[in-house]
């Protein structure tokens, strides 16, 4: 992959080389494991592989916000009272919560206990997340309830019905769209939040002024905080980070308009191939690529996890990207001679992704 050529290949611009380069080691083992994932198990066994990872981590979180809370919900100011649970802070926990309902959601249940097993599970995700008072956790739960009701209704239309349903779909979206932008403020206030999102809009001012200093390549993988962080915070007074809290922006700094280019072009590969499953079958689980994607796409808007070393969001990008990739190398390489019949083998194919 382009990508991760470039990122081995920017240890060599970065500003401390030793460290970008114990980074880039630990980024191509995370991205191994995510290959690893994808090869041994098809889309299903991946599903029932993450829920049970995220019904640990859910259990587990609630032992400790029952029996060890001191370790488990906030007492700093800011963010007494709410729960993080086993997780560093309560946005990270609400984040991988909503990838737990997500899911659970989408996890196959054709016994009593597997449908046990899921709607418990599926209702702890719920209330942990409601207890980490994260307002963009509870944004994303709603975007991605709204996500699988459109993929339920619209992906299986006829094309007909479908462009006039996506097109009704793309009124209403403008239309909350405008809606929002006229009542900013008002959203704002029932998130908890300011104008400035909490600093991050002030922060990505100053950050953009960095990346036009070095807008091609970057300041190389993990360089950029390592040797610009102390500049920034005196730029920006009172907020002392280590992450521009958006993804996108990170890649940008460490890897410049080539990097963020080519990682758009993955995403929008990815993407496109996930669409195609979920539409050509009506299970569940084959939602799930589409749904997890969107989701982490979404995320790094106002969160840094695109390209993060030992990070489960990015075994799962892995993962979906090899999985949906072997779909289409099943299908064309059986040379179907119609779109039809393409369409019938993509869907029998879906069962093996």
């Amino acid at each position: 992959c382009a990508l991760l050529v470039l990122i081995i290949v920017s240890v060599s611009w970065s500003g401390v080389p030793l460290f970008s380069l114990r980074r880039t080691v630990a980024f191509l083992m995370t991205t191994a494991f995510g290959l690893y994932i994808a090869i041994k198990r098809d889309t299903e066994q991946q599903v029932r592989l993450l829920a049970n990872l995220f019904a640990f981590c859910a259990w587990l979180s609630l032992f400790f916000i029952l029996f060890l809370p001191e370790y488990a919900i906030g007492v700093e100011s800011g963010n007494r009272g709410t729960w993080n649970g086993v997780f560093i802070q309560k946005n990270v926990f609400g984040r991988y919560m909503v990838f737990a309902i997500i899911t659970f959601l989408c996890l196959p249940a054709r016994s009593k206990r597997e449908r046990l097993f899921k709607y418990s599970n599926l209702i702890l995700a719920v209330g942990l997340l409601a207890g980490t008072r994260s307002a963009g956790s509870y944004v994303m739960f709603a975007v991605s309830l709204l996500l699988l009701v459109v993929l339920r209704l619209l992906l299986h239309l006829p094309w007909q019905k479908l462009l006039l349903a996506g097109t009704a779909v793309g009124i209403a979206l403008t239309a909350g769209a405008l809606y929002i932008y006229f009542h900013l403020d008002a959203l704002f206030r029932v998130l908890g939040k300011n104008a400035t999102l909490t600093g991050r809009i002030d922060l990505w001012h100053v950050l953009l002024i960095k990346f036009a200093d070095r807008p091609w390549l970057g300041y190389g993988f993990a360089g950029f905080w390592s040797t610009q962080a102390a500049s920034v915070w005196s730029m920006v007074p009172g907020l002392q980070v280590l992450k521009a809290h958006n993804g996108y922006l990170d890649v940008c700094l460490e890897l410049g308009l080539v990097g963020i280019t080519l990682y758009a072009v993955t995403a929008i590969i990815a993407a496109r191939r996930c669409v195609r499953i979920a539409a050509g079958s009506s299970a569940l689980y084959t939602k799930w690529p589409l749904m997890i994607l969107s989701m982490i796409l979404l995320y790094n808007i106002f969160e840094s996890e695109l390209l993060y070393q030992n990070n489960i969001a990015w075994v799962i990008y892995v993962a979906v990207m090899v999985s949906t990739q072997r779909v289409f190398r099943t299908v064309a390489a059986i040379s179907p001679p119609s779109p039809e019949s393409e369409q019938l083998m993509l869907r029998e194919s879906v069962v093996q992704l």
